[in-house]
């Protein structure tokens, strides 16, 4: 399996991440460890609009299973059969899981000194940076310190962004699995007239034990500009019942475009305490975007992605650059089955536009990442400007890429099979790594890289035994690796052990 993922970390910084905290994108999952099951074992995950894992949708989640300890605190896997997505949990370093409430957690790998850590990824996306805060319900151990019974509630921001990742999970407890449906993460008003305009949302408790959803508030550069005319969510939910919030817009002029968010608290989306950090604790959000004059103040991308020989390609995902902040975002759009691509309802401004093959799927072709035009770095790229219309011609060719190819062996020699290896860019590109694991006989191979140097990173995690991480060539982080260099069309860069 070939993995692909991307960061929106701001590129200012993504080298000095990636050095100080490694990877946070590829770590294993070992064995499930079979208890049995007499309490209630499921999740339900919530997903703001823009978040990076949860990709603004929601997911009940009916299997959970344990994997065992991972550094010394419990691992566990939440899946539907068709997503599936690891959970690490971890108290300050040398305090034990118990029920209450922890606020400031960093990425449990890499978490500092009296913090605890979280670290919710799957799907083919993960956080290099996490901040993030939950609420243990419930959480006993046998004499290993293996879990018996676990329920836990958290909130958690990738790369030090607002948008938020909720959720609750249990394993074999007796704290029953709580979900509800949010109708909309995002609200669009769209007045022609400049006219006051409204929207409402609709929250379902789903149960099957109450919520209460309470504190709503309107937030955001232009909330002035936004009202709560009614709200029916007044008391707590009963199980299967519903209730609403309406807003309305009114415009300002007759041609502008206002943000705000409508924000408020549950049981899922509990507030936190005073200080914390990336907007954690501030409750489930959903954005605002009023238009008047119907819109017409926005613009468009369009093009076509080849091969070098001109033949379409599909599925390739296009992403923004911020050339101002160096923020990545995305993908934006994937092309299709004639390789042209149309991102819409863009706000007028300068991007980056960048192109990678098969961003989130388990399978990749041998196609190296560009930015347009056709660069390989955000130095020689060529910048795209968004006015009020569509922009056409924003086109690209994918050459063959790079490969690296190695083999991971243990301390006696002996091959070393599923171990996750990760190929980070350095220098001026943006942030997209690649994963893949080794096969029976230890070996694995890479594809897709343009020209430049990469850190290379090896994880295996055994069960029980934690994971063991090492950088090439045999270094204990990013820092200290030695780069490796890689040339797009030629021969895999091999011996990477």
């Amino acid at each position: 399996m070939l993995v692909r993922r991307f960061s929106r970390l701001p590129l200012a910084i993504l080298a000095l991440v990636a050095a100080v905290l490694g990877s946070g994108l590829a770590v294993a999952v070992g064995a499930h460890i079979a208890h049995a099951t007499t309490g209630y074992s499921g999740a339900y995950f919530d997903s703001e609009q823009n978040e990076f894992v949860g990709q603004g949708q929601s997911w009940v989640l009916p299997t959970v299973t344990y994997n065992g300890l991972h550094f010394g605190y419990p691992q566990f896997t939440a899946s539907n059969g068709t997503d599936s997505f690891v959970i690490q949990i971890s108290a300050p370093a040398g305090q034990l899981l118990v029920p209450g409430t922890y606020e400031s957690a960093q990425r449990s790998v890499v978490r500092a000194a009296g913090y605890p850590g979280l670290d919710v990824y799957g799907d083919g996306r993960g956080c290099n940076v996490v901040a993030a805060r939950f609420v243990i319900d419930d959480a006993t151990y046998d004499a290993s310190g293996n879990v018996l019974t676990f329920s836990a509630r958290f909130e958690q921001h990738c790369e030090g962004l607002a948008t938020a990742l909720f959720g609750e999970f249990s394993y074999n407890s007796a704290v029953p699995i709580d979900s509800r449906t949010v109708s909309a993460n995002a609200l669009q008003f769209t007045s022609a007239g400049g006219q006051p305009i409204t929207r409402s949302v609709i929250l379902t408790n789903n149960g099957p034990t109450t919520d209460d959803p309470t504190q709503f508030a309107l937030t955001g550069p232009d909330a002035s500009q936004y009202s709560l005319t009614s709200n029916t969510c007044t008391s707590p939910l009963a199980a299967n019942a519903s209730c609403s919030a309406t807003v309305q817009f009114t415009p300002l002029s007759t041609s502008e475009t206002a943000h705000a968010q409508l924000s408020f608290t549950d049981e899922l989306a509990p507030l936190g305490s005073t200080g914390e950090p990336a907007g954690a604790g501030t409750g489930r959000f959903i954005n605002l975007t009023g238009i008047a004059g119907s819109g017409s103040n926005r613009g468009s991308i369009t093009g076509t992605v080849t091969d070098s020989s001109g033949a379409p390609l599909a599925g390739v995902c296009v992403l923004f650059v911020d050339p101002a902040t160096g923020t990545l975002t995305g993908p934006e759009a994937t092309t299709a089955s004639d390789g042209t691509y149309s991102t819409g309802n863009l706000l007028p401004w300068t991007y980056h536009v960048y192109f990678l093959d098969q961003c989130q799927s388990t399978s990749l072709a041998n196609f190296t990442p560009v930015i347009y035009n056709n660069a390989s770095t955000l130095a020689t790229a060529t910048p795209v400007t968004v006015v009020v219309g569509p922009v056409g011609g924003v086109n690209a060719q994918l050459a063959v890429g790079g490969q690296i190819s190695g083999q991971v062996t243990n301390a006696s020699g002996s091959p070393v099979e599923g171990a996750d290896v990760t190929a980070f860019p350095m220098g001026d590109v943006p942030s997209v790594s690649t994963t893949t694991q080794t096969d029976a006989n230890g070996d694995y191979t890479l594809l897709g890289f343009a020209t430049g140097s990469y850190a290379v990173e090896f994880n295996d995690c055994p069960p029980l035994i934690g994971c063991q991480t090492q950088w090439y060539d045999q270094a204990t982080s990013a820092v200290s690796s030695t780069p490796v260099n890689v040339v797009a069309g030629q021969a895999a860069t091999t011996c990477i052990d």
